[in-house]
């Protein structure tokens, strides 16, 4: 199953808009939530429009939260 397939899934099970947002976990490669990704969700959001649920799926190091 690809990943795609698994967020409709996953939208649809839980009746809600999925936003995912993942970083890299692999040295030297590693990366963290920075303050320049909140335009970029943002954005998102306002593509999505009024839904009457968003989840947000994040897999990450950490960061700027």
């Amino acid at each position: 199953m690809s990943k795609k397939d698994l967020i409709q899934q996953l939208e649809k099970e839980q009746n809600t808009q999925l936003i995912t947002y993942i970083t890299g976990d692999r040295q030297p490669f590693a990366m963290r939530i920075a303050g320049d990704v909140v335009p970029l969700l943002s954005r998102h959001l306002g593509k999505i429009g009024k839904a009457k649920k968003i989840s947000l799926f994040s897999c990450t190091s950490g960061g700027d939260i």
